[in-house]
């Protein structure tokens, strides 16, 4: 294998000797017990197109044991080549960056305590994956020697945190209550509700705004694009409350949310919140628990790449792809290409003109007026955004920012965890 790269060691995965258990599936496939086959990554997903075919000889010898004739021979086939869709430029540049933006929050007040963390790029109009990167990472070249270290580290480096790490997305799901309150006829984008800092529906459950926390006021009248970009809890306490727990499960499993995106590596599908969920788990529902799950915590738990399809989806107008590494198959000696992906709708939410208009002119709020401001003043590029912050524990929260660009003719959209990061204002 030749990568000629030191980066993407999550996607790329290991070769090695196969164990019992993968001789029972690769036995029946022809390999010979001592064949190594990928273990993980795309060595794995595409282990059948990249292990060619082995030669085989029948010989003859003499009584001594000398080769005296080849009796029949049968040529080796070459594997063929992958070629994925990784911007090895581009991922190089977002591992570093990562990992440098992390160490810089641990110097700051509300990130002293970041961890780990993940930035996943897709391209919004084919579900290509430009970028998949998980911090902390490990050098592949030295996989072996490293095991022990690596298997024994606190912050578990082998974890791919882009597909596996689950985490709330706070306040970055706020389009999707946006989208289901809008779809059902709740409000429009011009609606306007009064954030009154105390949210009072629910006698013995009475949250607050993050503003009326942070100084005792109030955001003042909102409409959803407002909303949006500011970010007021008490707007979407309303509009969750309003529009129900069932109508924002079924709109965030639409988005492809809790759900598979296609991609060839193992993910997790994470959970979306609702009722049916929470019982099936022997646990009670409670009429309040819409106020959270509106704001993307309760149960709501997504990964980095769902959460990029996602923005993706909004960015594409309701149109979800579904994601993929693979690019094209070439013939071992790059003579012939032998297969090109053809991207894949997955879903077409055919979302109503008000709903996109609402969400991404909120998200575009969230970068000229609202909570990404500050980030983005003066930036040539026009950039669509939402922030977040998970709260876990007393001490820390995860940060979680999402966006798309440019936002006339969107190309990119992005999503970015970091654990313990704060805010996303911060993780920005």
């Amino acid at each position: 294998r030749v990568y000629n790269t030191e980066y993407a060691a999550h996607i790329l995965g290991r070769t090695g000797p196969m164990n019992p258990e993968e001789y029972e599936i690769y036995g029946e496939l022809g390999y010979p017990m001592d064949a190594v086959i990928g273990k993980d990554g795309v060595e794995a997903a595409f282990e059948e197109i990249l292990a060619g075919t082995d030669g085989t000889q029948i010989i003859q010898t003499n009584l001594d044991g000398a080769v005296t004739g080849v009796v029949t021979q049968k040529e080796p086939v070459p594997g063929e080549n992958v070629k994925l869709t990784i911007d090895i430029a581009l991922q190089a540049a977002t591992e570093n960056i990562l990992a440098s933006a992390i160490e810089e929050l641990r110097q700051t007040e509300d990130g002293q305590y970041a961890q780990g963390g993940a930035v996943v790029v897709l391209e919004v109009g084919t579900g290509d994956v430009l970028t998949s990167a998980s911090y902390p990472t490990y050098n592949l070249s030295s996989f072996s020697e490293d095991y022990a270290d690596l298997e024994s580290d606190s912050l578990s480096p082998m974890m791919n945190r882009a597909l596996q790490g689950l985490y709330e997305p706070g306040s970055t799901f706020k389009m999707v209550t946006t989208i289901a309150a809008i779809e059902n006829d709740v409000i429009s984008s011009g609606s306007v509700i009064v954030d009154e800092g105390i949210y009072k529906y629910y006698p013995d459950y009475q949250p607050v705004c993050w503003i009326y926390s942070l100084n005792g006021g109030t955001h003042g009248a909102q409409t959803v694009i407002e909303a949006i970009g500011n970010s007021c809890n008490y707007f979407f306490y309303e509009v969750g409350r309003l529009t129900g727990i069932d109508n924002i499960s079924q709109t965030a499993y639409k988005l492809g949310l809790g759900q598979s995106t296609g991609i060839e590596l193992p993910e997790e599908v994470g959970i979306v919140a609702s009722e049916e969920e929470r019982e099936e788990r022997g646990e009670i529902w409670n009429p309040g628990d819409v106020l959270q799950a509106a704001m993307g915590q309760a149960d709501n738990s997504f990964t980095p790449l769902q959460m990029a399809n996602y923005i993706a989806t909004l960015a594409n107008g309701g149109k979800r792809m579904k994601v993929h590494l693979l690019d094209s198959v070439s013939s071992y000696d790059y003579s012939e290409v032998t297969q090109v992906y053809q991207p894949e709708v997955i879903e077409n939410l055919n979302l109503s003109e008000d709903a996109v208009y609402a969400v991404t002119q909120g998200m575009r709020y969230v970068v000229t007026n609202g909570t990404a401001v500050d980030t983005f003043q003066g930036y040539e590029i026009e950039v669509a955004a939402k922030t977040g912050s998970a709260q876990i524990g007393q001490e820390a929260a995860n940060g979680v920012f999402v966006c798309y660009a440019p936002f006339d003719e969107p190309e990119i959209a992005v999503a970015v965890v970091v654990e313990k990061g704060g805010s996303g204002s911060a993780i920005a």
